[in-house]
C-alpha cells in the first residue's frame, strides 16, 4: 500500500505563511504557488527571484539556497531508499525547461504587449504536462511494513 505523506506539505505551507506574515517574502495573489507541486514550485521561485534580486550573484546565491530547500522537501516527500538522488535528478532534468519558462513568462510580463506571452504560457503548460507526469510516478512507499 502506498501512503501519501501530506504533513511535509503542511509544514512547508506553514513556513511560507510565516515568512509572508513577517515580511521576509513578498505577498501577492500567487503566493500559494510557492508551495506548489514540482515543477511549478521552482517555476514560482525563479519568477520571484528574477523580480526581487538586485544582482546576478545575489540571484545565484538565493537560487542555490531555494534549490537546496526544494530538493530537501521533495526528498522528504518521496521517502524510500534513495530520496535524495531521485529529488536531485528530478530537479536537474527539469531545471532548464523550468528556467526557460520562468524567464520567458517574467519577460513577457515586463514588456508591454510582448509577443512572447502566449508562447511562454504554452511552454509552461507543456513543461507541467511532461514533468508533472514524471514526478507523479515516483513512489512514496518507504519499503517498511
Amino acid at each position: 500500500m502506498i501512503r501519501t505523506r501530506w504533513w511535509p506539505f503542511a509544514a512547508a505551507t506553514g513556513l511560507v505563511v510565516l515568512l509572508a506574515a513577517t515580511g521576509v517574502i513578498p505577498t501577492w495573489p500567487g503566493l500559494v504557488h510557492l508551495v506548489a507541486l514540482p515543477p511549478l514550485d521552482m517555476f514560482a521561485d525563479l519568477r520571484v527571484l528574477l523580480v526581487v534580486t538586485d544582482s546576478w550573484p545575489q540571484f545565484l546565491f538565493l537560487l542555490t539556497v531555494v534549490g537546496a530547500c526544494r530538493i530537501a522537501l521533495l526528498a522528504w516527500l518521496i521517502g524510500g531508499t534513495h530520496p535524495w538522488g531521485v529529488a536531485m535528478a528530478f530537479y536537474a532534468v527539469t531545471f532548464a525547461p523550468t528556467a526557460l519558462a520562468a524567464f520567458s513568462t517574467t519577460a513577457s510580463y515586463a514588456v508591454l504587449y510582448s509577443r512572447i506571452f502566449w508562447p511562454a504560457v504554452a511552454l509552461t503548460v507543456v513543461m507541467v504536462l511532461i514533468f508533472g507526469r514524471c514526478g507523479g510516478g515516483v513512489s512514496t512507499h518507504s519499503g517498511r511494513r
